[in-house]
């Protein structure tokens, strides 16, 4: 999957990478797809993975709301404990899930 990251999501990147704490807002650079209320995203940006639901696929009940710029999407998320976590994903690698839906349905 060819992409280019932005500015702002790579000072983003670079930031979380230099902070020596366990923080909640993390960058993932993966395809990735959202419902009305949870995102998916495939850390191997595998498609067929994000689809099934398998692998390194992960998701999180939407909440707060979502936020674009400068090419970044960002979502607060529910860590299933009660806080909220912050995840920034790339807009550019956002997946139509009915594109993967007819790729991968049989």
């Amino acid at each position: 999957m060819v992409f280019s990251m932005s500015n702002l999501f790579n000072k983003i990147k670079e930031l979380t990478e230099e902070i020596q704490y366990a923080v909640s807002f993390e960058p993932y650079e993966c395809a990735w797809y959202q419902t009305e209320d949870e995102i998916y995203w495939n850390t191997d940006s595998n498609l067929e993975e994000l689809y099934d639901g398998n692998g390194s696929t992960y998701s999180g009940e939407l909440i707060e709301g979502t936020h674009i710029q400068d090419g970044c999407y960002f979502v607060n998320l529910d860590n299933g404990c009660g806080q909220t976590i912050t995840r920034v994903f790339l807009e550019n690698l956002e997946v139509d899930y009915g594109d993967l839906e007819e790729m991968f349905d049989e």
